[in-house]
């Protein structure tokens, strides 16, 4: 794998709280400085990690669709193959319907599944352009 795949950057939000530059105000819920250049006026900033995992990316196909009990599959997903270490991250950007970028095309996971080893994870995307 290290010879072999793509390498992807998958961004997880960790924490969110609140701006160091201005005051929240939980009445309003925003921040009391509309103009707040840290947080663009929302009182809030959230805290980031990223994780960059090589995959092996495979485009899904008819047959695929019709050998797997995934649903909401359509042609041209993604199934990707990645290492257990990394199931955190790709379940968060799930939960959260972060997404991220293989190639130039923009996707958000909608399922993690271990192997039955649990030695690798296989991640299943959807194209977004959100």
């Amino acid at each position: 794998r290290e010879k072999y795949g793509k390498t992807i950057k998958v961004i997880n939000i960790t924490e969110e709280m609140d701006c160091p530059d201005c005051t929240w105000d939980p009445a309003y819920r925003r921040s009391t400085n509309p103009n707040c250049e840290a947080c663009d006026g929302t009182g809030k900033i959230q805290q980031k990690t990223e994780c960059e995992e090589k995959v092996i990316c495979f485009t899904v196909t008819e047959e695929e669709i019709r050998e797997t009990e995934v649903g909401n599959l359509k042609v041209g997903d993604f199934r990707l193959i990645a290492r257990w270490e990394a199931k955190s991250y790709f379940t968060k950007a799930m939960i959260d319907r972060t997404p991220f970028l293989i190639g130039d095309i923009k996707v958000i996971p909608f399922r993690v599944i271990p192997t039955i080893l649990e030695t690798q994870i296989k991640v299943y995307c959807s194209r977004t352009t959100e």
